[in-house]
């Protein structure tokens, strides 16, 4: 048994991950004893973690299909230095350059843990929203093609 199988059992099972709660040593925020936090930590989680997996594996895939991908590339927006694409592939749709997404989405955030425990699929779809709302408009504006990824 590796250490990480018998941890993701232990997070599935709802045991306990650790043995006190307290602060997350990389943002400050509370963390539980059962691994909620670390899960959802913006700052070294497991969901960037997962993120960034997948990003590489989709790049990866991109490069092997001989698609000229890049990898977060800045300044895509004039004036902005934001990094609306996790990959860009250029000329793919239609003949306009593509941005995909990559976005990882755990419902157990303090903001969503409430709704999506009775509405399925309720944080993906605020997280679709919030992406398009922002990103998706950013991209439209200049002629690029958002497509967030789940």
């Amino acid at each position: 048994r590796t250490a990480e199988f018998v941890v993701s059992v232990q997070y599935r099972l709802g045991c306990p991950m650790y043995t006190t709660a307290g602060q997350c040593p990389a943002c400050g925020h509370f963390s539980d004893t059962k691994g909620d936090h670390a899960m959802n930590c913006g700052n070294d989680g497991e969901r960037i973690a997962r993120h960034n997996h997948l990003r590489d594996a989709l790049h990866s895939t991109a490069v092997q299909a001989c698609l000229a991908p890049t990898k977060e590339e800045r300044a895509l927006i004039p004036g902005n230095n934001s990094k609306p694409a996790d990959v860009l592939i250029p000329h793919w749709t239609s003949g306009k350059d593509t941005a995909l997404d990559v976005t990882v989405v755990n419902p157990l955030q303090s903001a969503m843990v409430d709704q999506a425990a009775v509405t399925a699929g309720h944080a993906l779809k605020q997280a679709y929203k919030r992406k398009m709302r922002g990103t998706g408009e950013a991209c439209r504006g200049v002629g690029i093609v958002f497509v967030p990824l789940p």
